[in-house]
């Protein structure tokens, strides 16, 4: 099968950006810009990831290793609220991950590249917006990391019969860890994902043997509704506070975009990757929060300790909290926390190489190592940011009553509530103004999965700010940071910015999406005009008609009109020959929905989707139209 490329004119663009369209199809002027310099080919010679070469599996283990330590601490001290604010909580969290899962699946399939949601945010709004929205994220999974690196170390000094707040032995293993996820995120994607994908399945292993010891020890009257702690300690308002610690079951699993460029098969294994991911961990979730709850020692107890399942587990059975079934369940704890920081500053790595890559920031952070392809000076910078703010999390107190590693959990919470309400913006215009960008996946509730996810991420974040300082002081550094990189960006940035794949690939679709230019395999100009489909409201209905049509060498100018009493939908069948070696068939089928079909010699490509308006298209999977990446 050859394969239909998009034609980008150079010439039609300006070098600076791209004017995007209004909803209805006409010219716009627009501030939007995303364009950039052509750089040479040694200039991303330089900066080659590796070859695509993760699976499904792969990404399955990527999202679990990143997530699965949120089942092994923090969640628990949301029982301080009462186990119903918990549950309750879980449930709002739940609903919101699913619905935020299913947007960036269809987001990514259709725009697989290392900068993620900033490559999403840079098609609906800028680059100006891409650049905002990758730091921020880079900052979240910072953030994410050196929490997990917090709680590693802590479980190494109780497998180790330490104190858990013993300083010498925290500081080596800070040290040692930090080390080791140098040298791992150095050493390449492959044994990235492969050592994630390890832990992803002892994590899980050890959580359903932990549930299958304990249903024997489960007594919910006793050790939940007997203890000092009501189901609903503080009524609605508990339920708000419990949030952030009940986003860190999941907490992460949006990290997958970052991994497209170097995953075969993007648009298919991505969305089967977060589904499958996001499934493993509502399981795990359920188990952990019924059956860890309603053991020994009792909520009460439960939601201040920083081994909740270790805990339970020793009060549960009987052990010796110093002997080595305590140890052992301690140090298999560390691991989940171990792969959550190693995925989250991969994460933060790519999101920083897509940055410098693009002109963002200085092109030097963009630079791989030739033999592994990892960009080992981005895993270096945000692996030393995680190492820093480890330490600053000991030794800082932020109040009386809040530790700096309390507000570093909290930081990230309202990071991600921020992350996630901007990408739903993006996914809502991008669905409106690259509505025929072809998507692989569709979310099948669309527009209102992003409300919901906009209108939960609010109200968390609204919920923080009335109770926590943790999250005024968040949210007063995040303005500070836009007004420290708008003048940088407009001074600086604009004059270097560099024509990346990404860009390009945009350019491209709004090139033949609104310029009407599509080169085929063989060279051959087929040029359309955008699809000029109209619908009448009455009743009988029609068939489509072509309207006009010119020969030439492969050159043709059509347009369709069709009926239908509904005004939505409509069928009917129309032919063309282009006076070149090409024919085209176009179908329009009812009820909102089009089909089309194009052929030219050996390639052909379906151009499918359910559609309000009908002059936009969506390409399955497999068509010539997706496979310009």
């Amino acid at each position: 099968m050859r394969i239909l490329t998009i034609g980008m004119h150079s010439s039609q663009l300006d070098p600076d950006g791209f004017s995007l369209p209004n909803h209805d199809g006409s010219s716009a002027e627009s501030a939007n810009t995303f364009g950039g310099r052509t750089k040479s080919d040694e200039y991303f010679e330089k900066r080659r990831l590796a070859p695509p070469w993760a699976k499904a599996y792969h990404l399955w283990g990527l999202l679990l290793g990143m997530v699965i330590g949120g089942e092994y601490f923090i969640w628990n001290e949301a029982l301080r609220y009462g186990f119903g604010s918990l549950a309750a909580a879980t449930a709002i969290v739940t609903v919101l991950y699913w619905n935020l899962t299913n947007c960036l699946a269809e987001l990514t399939a259709a725009l697989p590249f290392s900068g993620g949601t900033a490559t999403f945010a840079t098609a609906a709004f800028g680059s100006a917006a891409g650049m905002f929205t990758g730091m921020a994220y880079t900052i979240e999974f910072i953030l994410d990391a050196a929490c997990y690196i917090v709680g590693a170390s802590k479980n190494l000094n109780q497998a180790f019969n330490f104190p858990v707040d013993h300083t010498p032995t925290l500081i080596l293993w800070w040290t040692l860890l930090v080390l080791l996820l140098l040298a791992i995120n150095s050493w390449g994607v492959k044994p990235t994902f492969i050592l994630l994908l390890a832990i992803s399945l002892i994590s899980v292993a050890v959580l359903i043997a932990f549930a299958f010891v304990m249903i024997p020890h489960v007594d919910f009257e006793r050790w939940v509704l007997r203890q000092d702690v009501p189901l609903f300690a503080d009524g609605v308002r508990g339920v708000f506070l419990s949030l952030p610690f009940c986003v860190w079951w999941y907490i992460g699993l949006e990290i997958a975009p970052c991994s497209a460029e170097e995953t075969s098969n993007t648009r298919e294994s991505t969305p089967v990757a977060m589904f499958a991911s996001t499934g493993t961990i509502n399981s795990m979730v359920l188990l952990v929060m019924f059956i860890n709850s309603a053991i020994a020692p009792g909520i009460a107890v439960l939601s201040k300790s920083s081994n909740p399942l270790q805990d339970g587990m020793i009060n549960a059975l009987g052990w010796d909290p110093t002997g080595p079934a305590a140890r052992l369940m301690a140090f298999i704890a560390a691991l989940p926390l171990f792969s959550g920081a190693l995925a989250a500053l991969y994460a933060a790595s790519r999101h920083l190489y897509s940055l410098s890559r693009g002109g963002y920031l200085p092109d030097r952070a963009s630079l791989t190592w030739r033999r592994t392809g990892a960009p080992v000076v981005a895993v270096f910078i945000v692996t030393a940011c995680a190492g820093v703010l480890t330490a600053l999390a000991h030794y800082i107190e932020v109040s009386p009553t809040k530790t700096m590693e309390s507000a570093l959990i909290e930081s990230a919470v309202v990071f991600a509530y921020v992350g996630y309400t901007a990408d739903m913006i993006v996914f809502i215009r991008l669905r409106y103004t690259m509505s025929s960008l072809p998507r692989p996946y569709m979310a099948p509730y669309g527009i209102a999965s992003a409300v919901v996810v906009i209108s939960i991420s609010l109200v968390g974040l609204g919920t923080g700010v009335w109770t926590s300082m943790v999250y005024w002081a968040t949210l007063i550094g995040l303005v500070l940071l836009i007004l420290i990189l708008s003048p940088y960006y407009f001074r600086i940035v604009r004059k270097r910015m560099v024509l990346t794949p990404e860009k390009a690939f945009i350019r491209r679709h709004l090139d033949y999406l609104f310029r009407d230019t599509v080169e085929d395999a063989n060279s051959n100009q087929l040029r359309l005009h955008r699809a000029g489909w109209s619908s009448d409201a009455g009743s009988g209905r029609g068939s489509a008609k072509k309207v006009g049509s010119a020969g030439g060498a492969g050159v043709v100018n059509a347009k369709w009109a069709e009926k239908m009493g509904s005004g939505r939908g409509g069928s009917g069948v129309g032919t063309h020959s282009t006076g070149g070696p090409s024919t085209s068939t176009i179908i329009a089928r009812g009820s909102g929905s089009t089909t089309g079909t194009y052929k030219s010699t050996n390639s052909t490509t379906f151009i499918t989707g359910p559609s309000r308006n009908l002059n936009k298209f969506v390409a399955p999977p497999g068509s010539p139209t997706t496979s310009i990446l």
